[in-house]
C-alpha cells in the first residue's frame, strides 16, 4: 500500500525476504522513500535515452518531483509522470524539501569520497540543482494537471492498460531503496511495467550504502524466464562503481506464418474458362495448388495478406 506521509509514499519499512546487511546509517530515512527529483539531462545519461524514438510514449514510473516529464513534454515528447505524491500539492512539496535536503547533504558530505563530483561539483551543488529541479516540475505540476501528465497511483497496480507505452523508465527507486523494499516487491515492481511498457529501463542498481543491491541477482534470474535482460555500460557515474542500467524487453516468441498461393488460371487460358486440369467440384491438382509453405512470421505481410492486398497470398496464419 501507498504510504501516507509524502516521504513515504511507498509505505513504511517492510519486512525484507531476505536479510540484507545494513553497512551505515549516512542516508537514514526512517524506511521512507524521499522525494529528490532528476533533470531530464541526468535521465537522458543514465538511462541512455538518445536512441529513444521521437514518437514513443514513456512513462516515468516513480520519478517523484523529476523535470523530466516537463522538460520532454515541452519539446514535444509524450511523457507521463506516475507516483503517489501527485496527488499532494506543490506547497507540500515546497515543504518537505529542506528537509530531505538537510539529510541528503550530510550524507553527501559523510560518504563523499564514495561519490565522482565532475558531474555535479559538490554536495552543496547537487543540492541547488535539485531545487532547480524541484522548481521546474512544479511550474509544471500546476499547470499540467488537467492534461492528465501527472498521475497519482502505486505500484504494483497502476491504472495503465498493457502496452500503453513504449519505455517505462524508474529512476531511484528499485534496487537503490534495497532495504525498504524486499525481492518480491521488486519483482512485482517490475512485472507490473512490463505489463505496460514494452521496455523498461531501471537506474540505479547500487543500494543506498553504495554497494550491489542484494535483490538484484535473484531478480534478474526471476526475470529471464520470460524477458530477455540486459545490464548496459553508461557513460555517467556519480556513485563509484554505479555505471550500468538494467534494461529489460520482452522475449520475442518465434512464430510460423503458413502461406498458401491461389490457384491461377494457365497462361493459355484468355477466354476466362478454367484450365484443362481443373474438374468441376473438385480441387485442383498439385501442380495448380501448392502445399502450404512455412515462413518466418513477418508483421507487414501477415498485414498484407489480411487486406487481401496481395494476389500470391489468400490465407497466411501465425502460430
Amino acid at each position: 500500500r501507498c504510504g501516507t506521509g509524502l516521504r513515504s509514499r511507498f509505505g513504511p519499512r517492510r519486512a525484507l525476504d531476505r536479510p540484507v546487511e545494513f553497512m551505515s546509517s549516512d542516508f537514514d530515512f526512517g524506511g521512507a522513500v524521499p522525494p529528490w527529483g532528476r533533470s531530464a539531462a541526468e535521465y537522458e545519461a543514465f538511462f541512455a535515452l538518445s536512441d529513444v524514438a521521437p514518437s514513443a510514449r514513456i512513462l516515468d514510473c516513480g520519478g517523484g518531483p523529476s523535470s523530466f516529464a516537463a522538460e520532454w513534454s515541452r519539446n514535444g515528447r509524450y511523457v507521463v509522470a506516475v507516483d503517489p505524491i501527485y496527488r499532494f500539492s506543490a506547497r507540500d512539496f515546497l515543504a518537505e524539501f529542506d528537509s530531505t535536503a538537510t539529510r541528503m547533504l550530510a550524507g553527501m558530505r559523510k560518504a563523499r569520497d564514495r561519490f565522482k563530483w565532475d558531474y555535479y561539483g559538490s554536495p552543496e551543488d547537487v543540492v541547488q540543482h535539485r531545487r532547480d529541479v524541484l522548481t521546474a516540475f512544479i511550474a509544471d505540476f500546476q499547470a499540467a494537471t488537467r492534461s492528465g501528465r501527472y498521475v497519482s497511483a502505486c505500484l504494483p497496480e497502476l491504472p495503465f492498460l498493457s502496452e500503453s507505452f513504449d519505455l517505462v523508465l524508474c529512476s531511484h527507486l528499485l534496487f537503490l531503496y534495497s532495504a525498504e523494499f524486499g525481492s518480491e516487491m521488486h519483482l512485482s515492481f517490475l512485472r507490473e511495467m512490463l505489463r505496460i511498457g514494452r521496455e523498461v529501463r531501471v537506474f540505479p542498481l547500487l543500494d543506498m550504502d553504495g554497494k550491489p543491491s542484494a535483490h538484484l541477482e535473484d531478480t534478474i534470474q526471476a526475470l529471464r524466464v520470460s524477458t530477455h535482460v540486459e545490464l548496459v555500460p553508461l557513460s555517467f557515474e556519480f556513485r563509484s562503481g554505479d555505471s550500468k542500467m538494467l534494461r529489460l524487453t520482452h522475449q520475442r516468441k518465434e512464430r510460423t506464418c503458413i502461406l498458401r498461393r491461389p490457384l491461377r488460371t494457365s497462361a493459355g487460358a484468355q477466354d476466362g474458362t478454367a484450365p484443362p486440369d481443373h474438374v468441376e467440384g473438385k480441387l485442383p491438382v498439385a501442380s495448380a495448388q501448392p502445399e502450404p509453405v512455412a515462413l518466418p512470421c513477418d508483421p507487414g505481410l501477415c498485414r498484407t495478406a489480411a487486406k487481401g492486398e496481395d494476389e500470391d497470398i489468400v490465407v497466411r496464419a501465425c502460430r
